[in-house]
């Protein structure tokens, strides 16, 4: 495994959406009433099992979501590794960033999302998707 090259493209990614982001437009800043601020959660799991299998499995997750007037981004991190009878069998490193941003004068919003993935068990180095659309707002469900 080349954990070398994942770095790299980890890093590649992160630039990517760091450039998306800058691109936020500075007039709907400015407009904003109010400060927005980073809404964020974080989990921990941990299991042992002993007795007729012995296992470990531990997971971690890191969600944030920022608002905007127009804009949202949105940006997930998880994380496991898992041993059974001494022999891993889970090792995941998943990463997801979102961006949607509502177009004023239209009934549409732009989506895009980017997500990067390690696999070791299953031999995945790395895996990269990119989606993006254009949403008619008439066809998203109001929550």
């Amino acid at each position: 495994m080349h954990f070398g090259n994942f770095i790299c493209h980890t890093r590649r990614f992160v630039l990517v959406v760091a450039s998306a982001c800058s691109a936020l437009n500075a007039e709907d800043a400015v407009k904003a009433e109010k400060k927005t601020e980073w809404e964020t959660t974080a989990a921990l799991g941990f299991t042992l099992t002993q007795g007729n299998s012995d296992t470990v499995l531990v997971d971690a997750k890191l969600l944030g979501l920022k608002k905007w007037e127009l804009n949202e981004l949105s940006a997930k991190l998880h994380g496991s590794y898992g041993q059974a009878k001494g022999e891993k069998n889970n090792e995941v490193l998943h990463g997801t960033v979102q961006y949607n941003r509502l177009l004023k004068d239209a009934d549409f919003y732009f989506y895009g999302k980017g997500d990067l993935m390690h696999d070791a068990v299953a031999d995945v180095e790395y895996c990269e998707n990119v989606h993006y659309s254009l949403i008619p707002t008439h066809l998203t469900a109001k929550i």
